[in-house]
């Protein structure tokens, strides 16, 4: 367990941006290094080392388990055999020693790494760590701190609710929050389309329902690629025969909303968590933007922005492979993004309202939102944030010591 249900005065929402660990977070992220190099790279990995041993002393049965199941394939079945002795004596020695000899087969068979897998997903290839030693380095820091934000992340998982973007549009309407209307649904099994409502002279998003990073997002522009339900349904199901290793997944049809037209395409993440106390506090805040696409996934740009004053406080280049664009003129230190406030506060309601109905639910959450054309915020969905995770709770000493005073098992 994450420690006692939701307090009776987290309950009240109107204050939860005053909460002082809020407060303490904001002000951890923005005095954290964000430029990348190797020595940085080796510090955060020391710092999630000291993570990792500090939640195995204090919860050892359950972070050796999670060791055994980080372990390589080939001794994952004789672990779970031995005795209760062996189990530790790998928790405290071997786990530790096959991190930096997995990052070390990432760094010369790059093509073969999870973080290859990753920056390609990410659309990040340009951005990534250049050079073996560059790729160790990174990938020593990233294999270990993955690793722990899965077992941070994962706590309280439900699979088949929180991976589901209908559970989550429904958790946002039912807090009086706006997401994209659902015009329709598609099935790759039957390649057949069907309505909720008459299609809009509008854009159109097929997303798959369970799916992660983008994969399998189609933006259909009226105009352009249809002008009639019959152009549409053709271009659709043209869309689910490409899909592959999904021929079960349904796809939403989603009415795009356009963003304000001063940031373009965008993306506000926020990250809210459960504390050891029993209350929900917002863990960190970051704005994406400079894509040249219609998704959010290939922005340029990432800043962690003050949850409190709404004001961007540094760069965000750990966000989840290393990306050092240079950061936009027109949105240095210190400019405010006005409704970002208001948008925390949103996010900490709705993840209070998941807990007050069912307390064993997730303990950290990541929320993505953007600014409409009008202003208002629109929002996509909530997800297990472990990739978020893994770029912050370790990003600074101060950091690292604050995550670990946060939770309790």
């Amino acid at each position: 367990d994450f420690g006692p249900s939701i307090t009776a005065h987290c309950r009240n929402t109107e204050t939860a941006m005053d909460d002082p660990q809020t407060k303490q977070f904001a002000e951890v992220f923005a005095s954290a290094e964000y430029r990348y190099s190797i020595l940085e790279c080796f510090k955060r990995y020391l710092w999630a080392l000291m993570l990792y041993f500090r939640m195995l002393r204090l919860y050892p049965k359950f972070w050796v388990g999670v060791s055994i199941r980080a372990a390589p394939a080939t001794f994952r079945t004789r672990l779970n055999s031995v005795p209760t002795a062996f189990k530790v004596l790998w928790a405290c020695l071997g786990f530790p020693i096959c991190i930096p000899c997995r990052a070390l087969l990432y760094a010369w068979q790059p093509e073969t790494s999870a973080l290859k897998t990753l920056e390609d997903s990410q659309f990040r290839v340009e951005g990534a760590a250049k050079g073996p030693f560059h790729r160790f380095a990174h990938g020593l820091y990233f294999s270990l701190v993955a690793t722990l934000a899965a077992s941070f992340s994962w706590k309280g998982t439900n699979t088949a609710r929180d991976w589901d973007k209908r559970y989550w549009r429904q958790v946002i309407s039912n807090n009086g929050n706006f997401a994209p209307p659902e015009l329709g649904q598609a099935l790759c099994s039957t390649k057949q389309v069907t309505w909720n409502c008459d299609l809009p002279s509008k854009d159109v998003v097929l997303k798959a329902r369970f799916s992660s990073l983008g994969h399998g997002d189609r933006f259909l522009t009226f105009g352009t690629d249809f002008t009639t339900k019959e152009e549409f349904e053709h271009k659709c199901v043209e869309h689910l025969h490409t899909i592959k290793g999904k021929d079960k997944d349904q796809f939403l049809i989603l009415e795009r909303v356009m963003p304000d037209k001063e940031f373009g395409v965008h993306s506000i993440e926020i990250v809210t968590a459960k504390t050891s106390a029993g209350n929900v506090i917002v863990l960190r805040t970051a704005f994406m933007h400079g894509s040249n696409t219609s998704s959010s996934h290939q922005c340029r740009s990432c800043y962690v922005v003050d949850p409190i004053s709404e004001v961007i406080v540094a760069p965000g280049q750990w966000l989840r492979t290393r990306a050092a664009w240079a950061m936009d003129p027109k949105m240095p230190i210190g400019y405010r993004l006005p409704g970002v406030r208001d948008a925390c506060a949103a996010a900490v309601k709705m993840h209070t309202d998941i807990l007050l109905k069912d307390p064993t639910s997730l303990t950290f959450i990541g929320w993505d939102c953007m600014f409409k054309e009008d202003g208002g915020v629109v929002w996509f969905e909530g997800n297990p944030c472990n990739l978020r995770l893994a770029s912050i709770m370790c990003c600074s000493l101060s950091s690292m010591k604050a995550f670990a005073s946060l939770v309790s098992f």
